[in-house]
């Protein structure tokens, strides 16, 4: 890939002007929204609601191994399946002694439950939204790296890894501005997090 001359916002965002903020995150609602109307390839296998890399394959995820022990997932051919999987294939919570752990499990399979009824569509997804993975240069966003957790996922999917994945002071606040917030399901993602996700 070519080198892009531009700077990692993370160098600079807790620098930089109020305004300059606004010009920038004005800009990345502008590439999201680019982002949120691809359409997957004509003539693709890829099925309406499939969760699964751009190309119909397996999913890569920092925080997320699968069964025997590999990085990657999937594919999905849909959230249900994709939802199982993050919670290890668990279906009840009979086998679960803490009482304390069993209430969020059982809550968390309520959730997954209800996201699957409402037939979340599956958007194209970077996946890991962060000041490091934004370059800029001269108050322009100039490119967006790392893409290799990328993929179609359901549409929180951008915003809840978003809003977990960076902790400079000021920037969870402004994820609002640029991504559709999904308050609920940042709830249902905190509970996977903290029982099932193997990364932060």
């Amino acid at each position: 890939m070519e080198r892009l001359d531009g700077q990692p916002l993370s160098d600079t965002w807790s620098e930089i002007s109020e305004k300059e903020r606004d010009g920038l995150l004005a800009q990345l609602k502008g590439i999201f929204a680019e982002l949120r109307a691809l359409k997957k390839p004509q003539g693709s296998e890829i099925a309406d609601g499939a969760v699964c890399a751009a190309d119909g394959r397996k999913l890569h995820d920092h925080r997320i191994w699968n069964a025997a022990g590999e990085k990657g997932l999937g594919p999905f051919s849909n959230e249900e399946e994709f939802n199982l999987f993050l919670r290890n294939g668990i279906t009840n919570t009979d086998s679960i002694i803490d009482a304390e752990k069993k209430a969020e499990i059982q809550k968390l399979i309520e959730m997954h439950t209800e996201s699957e009824k409402e037939k979340t569509k599956t958007v194209f997804t970077h996946g890991d939204v962060n000041l490091s993975n934004i370059l800029v240069k001269e108050g322009r966003v100039v490119g967006i790296v790392d893409w290799e957790m990328a993929g179609w996922y359901p549409e929180y999917w951008e915003y809840t890894t978003a809003i977990n994945t960076h902790y400079i002071r000021g920037w969870r606040e402004s994820i609002g501005k640029f991504l559709d917030e999904w308050p609920q399901k940042k709830e249902m993602d905190d509970l996977w997090r903290r029982n099932y996700c193997d990364g932060p």
